[in-house]
């Protein structure tokens, strides 16, 4: 109690303008703490709610679905700094050297170089296949390793453990730190995002084809021809029945111009929403992970942030009080 009453002899006693500043910053920064609350909170059940689809039977839209991670056929996937296969990586390689200025100087661990992976990969599940485009995803892989040499690509690779004594013991002497977080093939995944087919057969209706309308238009500009092989009753004029019999070939033409065309096979796609309300997600950790993790950062957003806001309007009510 003591506490509170010194620190309200000290709202009373500041100046208006550092109050109001600082007070200013503290309800800014509990604003955005519950603001981040409400936005996992928001996550955590959307990914509850959401039905888990099989890819053969999918709608186009934003989807949910389980499977296992493959590679695509083509050059293999392989971790820059371990150089071991995957299908997703994220690295980071650090070296222990001096940062600052003047008495501030200490050596520390500063990025050299660090990347993520953009190359798509299969997800496949009990039905089918489709690929998956991790450009922009949120990822939560549960492989992690972290390890050190003396160059600043490692010559080989050897996981430095979990716990903060074994890491300890394996950097003495060493001067960089390489960290990978990765996804390996066979590994379980829970994917949610936009799902798409690209490619294949799927057009619009060939009454409505863009080939069919400018033939049309092109019969039409020759009228002589149009007249000479349409003109059935030869009174000088197209008429209805006429003019129906014009779409019936172009429309034939068109058709067995296209099945004459061998079609890509349809690709199936599961890649980013471009929009907010909707994430995309990839998580070796399962359903389950992603969602206990939201809820791990909705506690800890909350439990910061309401406690500030609650100081907050308590000295704006005792300074206008």
């Amino acid at each position: 109690m003591q506490l509170f009453a010194d620190l309200a002899v000290a709202i009373h006693a500041a100046q208006a303008g550092p109050f109001w500043l600082m007070s200013g910053l503290g309800a800014l920064l509990a604003a955005a703490l519950l603001y981040g609350a409400q936005h996992s909170l928001h996550r955590k059940r959307m990914f509850q709610n959401m039905p888990t689809a099989l890819i053969r039977s999918a709608a186009q839209g934003y989807t949910e679905f389980r499977g296992m991670a493959e590679m695509m056929d083509g050059d293999p996937i392989r971790a820059p700094a371990s150089l071991r296969l995957c299908v997703w990586f994220k690295y980071r390689i650090e070296r222990y050297q001096e940062s600052g200025r003047g008495r501030e100087r200490r050596k520390t661990w500063v990025v050299v170089e660090q990347g993520v992976s953009d190359s798509l990969f299969n997800l496949t599940d009990t039905s089918d296949s489709c690929a998956v485009d991790p450009e922009g995803a949120e990822v939560h892989a549960t492989q992690r390793d972290v390890w050190y040499g003396q160059t600043r690509l490692p010559g080989s690779f050897r996981p430095a453990g979990n716990n903060l004594l074994s890491r300890w013991f394996f950097s003495i002497g060493k001067e960089y730190r390489y960290t990978e977080h990765l996804i390996l093939p066979g590994d379980a995944l829970y994917v949610i995002g936009q799902f798409t087919t690209h490619g294949g057969s799927a057009t619009s209706p060939i009454a409505r084809d863009d080939t069919v309308a400018e033939r049309l238009r092109a019969w039409k500009r020759d009228q002589s021809a149009l007249l000479r092989e349409f003109d059935s009753n030869r009174d000088g004029q197209i008429d209805a029945a006429e003019w129906n019999a014009v779409r019936q070939r172009v429309e034939r033409e068109v058709r067995a111009e296209r099945e004459a065309t061998v079609d890509p096979p349809p690709v199936d796609v599961i890649g980013h929403t471009r929009d907010r309300r909707r994430p995309f997600v990839i998580s070796s950790a399962g359903e389950d992970g992603v969602i206990a993790f939201h809820q791990r950062r909705t506690i800890c957003l909350a439990v910061l942030g309401a406690p500030l806001a609650a100081v907050v309007l308590w000295a704006w009510a005792l300074r206008l009080g």
